[in-house]
């Protein structure tokens, strides 16, 4: 495992630090949704962003083999989105990480080639609204989600 660097709930990043990431190839865009890869939240999980008109600041934490639902498609299939993202229906407690298909949308967020991050910073959208389902649901539906977010 790569170096730590703390993290707490509102972190504040300037431009010229995300800037910094940006060289780094510590951070990602995800705004778009997809499948993320990276670490589970025991193995030190995902940060993600919100942009501000300060800078960024850190907002919560997810996990590879979720999946990110664009804003626009979670706030038109709100129902769906609720449908499908049931973890105590779909629990494993061996879950084991799964094969996608070339086409799904991919969030890469696995480790950056720096020493200090753990993962790749991702950046979601501010306004809110975006949909995250667990990765067990993920796993059993992902050819569905992935056909929403890309509203097929």
């Amino acid at each position: 495992m790569k170096k730590s660097i703390y993290h707490y709930y509102q972190q504040h990043f300037t431009f010229d630090q995300v800037d910094e990431f940006y060289k780094d190839d510590a951070i990602i865009d995800g705004k778009n949704g997809g499948l993320l890869l990276g670490p589970s939240h025991d193995d030190g999980g995902i940060y993600f962003l919100f942009e501000y008109q300060d800078g960024f600041r850190l907002y919560g934490e997810v996990e590879g083999y979720e999946y990110i639902i664009n804003r626009d498609i979670c706030n038109r299939y709100r129902d769906f989105v609720s449908r499908i993202n049931n973890r105590d229906r779909d629990l494993s407690f061996n879950f084991e990480p799964f094969d996608y298909h070339e086409s799904t949308l991919i969030i890469d967020a696995r480790a950056s080639k720096s020493e200090l991050y753990n993962s790749k910073y991702v950046i979601l959208d501010v306004r809110g609204g975006f949909g995250i389902i667990n990765k067990h649901s993920t796993k059993i539906h992902l050819l569905e989600i992935d056909a929403f977010n890309k509203n097929l």
